[in-house]
């Protein structure tokens, strides 16, 4: 029963520590829905909306029969610029709360690493004294049949006393009623012969009575009696007094070795039951661990992607080349395009439910190409003059 409600309470204590651990992350995702989403959401809808979508939108057959003017083409270069670097702004802040958010988890996994270890020493110590505790019950056990055998020894050797003891009784009793038998019959025998007339009757009545019963009476005479032997008895009550004590000693040492041996048990059930308990702990701090070091590994990701992308921004924004060669190199699905997808995915599987990130629809690697064949149909039409430096400073 002891070991059914320990069991109840290791499952009470295991759908506690889940529930717990569900709270726990929470968190988590609230940080990134609250912190690090709407920046990185801001981000790629000024990448899909302002750069991508307009420069798919545009069409060399479009230019030619409108007749675009390079001051036109000029400024839809201008738009690309400036996205690029409100793009920056807004990538650089959600690299920001990604960071902030790194270093928490970060923290988190050398507090649960260290949790973990403390967890592991505790069950450690605890097999250690539940190895010790099976030792002194092994021992403890040992004295209870060591005990119990001496208590059946003991018996025995009362049963013996008593025996003994019964015996010498029973030879007493013997005695004495011989020896009043004895007294009995030697006094009937003067009252009805001695104290009679003998002068007249021996000759007549006593030697016809005496003479034919001379054999049958002289055996009785001649046997005597046995003596009382009080020293006998009071020997025999004195070995069933000590044999009396022996039992009683061995009785008493036979109950405080069974409950040495019963709290023994007990300490073991308790050491049992810490056991299960840590190991449960152990379980949940290991899964929150495991759990901790899976988002550091999808923050790192993330984290990385956004500082190469960035990386990659401030040298299109920084740059006083010809807008053309840069904006060829700017839209690249390897170094923009690519990362920036990954990052969605990777916030959508840790949870972001925003609707601007769970619902945005990746750029694709075809989507991309046709940006880059529309940047050359532009090539006819930029400016050689034109740098990136002069667009971004009407931005």
């Amino acid at each position: 029963m002891k070991s059914l409600g320990n069991s109840v309470k290791i499952v009470v204590l295991l759908i506690l520590i889940i529930h717990s651990q569900a709270d726990d992350s929470s968190w988590y995702q609230t940080f990134l829905n609250e912190q690090v989403a709407p920046s990185y959401a801001n981000a790629y809808q000024t990448l899909r909306n302002k750069i991508i979508n307009p420069l798919l939108a545009y069409t060399n057959s479009n230019s030619t029969s409108n007749g675009t003017s390079a001051t036109e083409i000029v400024s839809l270069a201008q738009e690309v610029t400036c996205a690029a670097k409100e793009l920056y702004a807004s990538l650089s802040n959600a690299l920001n709360a990604s960071e902030q958010l790194n270093t928490i988890v970060e923290n988190k996994t050398s507090q649960a690493i260290l949790e973990v270890s403390q967890k592991e020493n505790e069950i450690r110590q605890v097999n250690e004294q539940l190895s010790s505790i099976e030792a002194r019950l092994t021992d403890a056990q040992n004295n209870v049949n060591q005990a119990e055998n001496d208590v059946k020894n003991t018996e025995n050797e009362l049963a013996q006393s008593d025996a003994h003891l019964a015996d010498e009784l029973q030879k007493l009793e013997k005695a004495r009623v011989c020896g009043l038998r004895k007294k009995r019959f030697l006094h009937k025998v003067w009252r009805e012969i001695v104290r009679r007339p003998v002068d007249t009757v021996r000759d007549k009545v006593i030697s016809p009575i005496v003479k034919p019963v001379m054999p049958i009476l002289s055996p009785v005479l001649r046997v005597p009696c046995a003596a009382l032997n009080y020293g006998g008895i009071n020997s025999a009550k004195d070995r069933r007094g000590a044999a009396q004590g022996a039992v009683n000693a061995a009785r008493e040492q036979l109950a405080t070795r069974r409950q040495e041996l019963e709290r023994l048990r007990a300490e073991r059930t308790n050491f049992q039951a810490q056991k299960s308990q840590a190991t449960a702990q152990l379980q949940s701090l290991t899964l929150t661990l495991v759990q901790f070091q899976a988002q550091q590994l999808a923050l790192g990701n993330m984290t990385q992607d956004m500082r190469n992308v960035i990386k990659h921004l401030a040298a299109f924004v920084s740059k006083s080349s010809v807008l053309y060669d840069e904006l060829k190199d700017f839209v690249s699905f390897e170094t923009l395009i690519e990362p920036l997808n990954s990052i969605l995915m990777e916030l959508i599987d840790n949870g972001v439910t925003t609707k601007t990130i769970a619902g945005a629809s990746q750029i694709s690697s075809s989507e991309t190409l046709l940006t880059r064949n529309t940047i050359d149909l532009l090539k006819a039409y930029l400016p050689t003059l034109s740098s990136v430096e002069n667009l971004l400073a009407a931005c």
